[in-house]
């Protein structure tokens, strides 16, 4: 297996990122922002900074969590500048 390290195009998000109420989806709109504004890139929620893969404990109960982010991100990304000349 190949480590999956943190990089330009790759940011990983402890699942204790989702906090319910507390998440703080600025900081989630504003990285994604920036991977817009540059080469692209990959965010993966689950993934504890110094693990390659989510825990094989880990449980994910809610199945709506993608449409949240979805949602969220959406409420929240036009608050920040996106260029397009790249």
């Amino acid at each position: 297996m190949v480590a999956m390290e943190e990089n330009k195009n790759i940011d990983k998000k402890s699942i204790k990122f989702l906090k319910g109420k507390q998440t703080d989806w600025d900081e989630l709109a504003k990285d994604c922002v920036c991977f817009a504004n540059a080469q692209g890139g990959f965010i993966y929620l689950g993934i504890e900074d110094k693990e390659s893969f989510p825990s094989e404990k880990q449980i994910i109960q809610d199945k709506n969590i993608p449409d949240v982010i979805q949602k969220k991100y959406s409420s929240t990304h036009s608050k920040y500048q996106y260029s397009s000349n790249n």
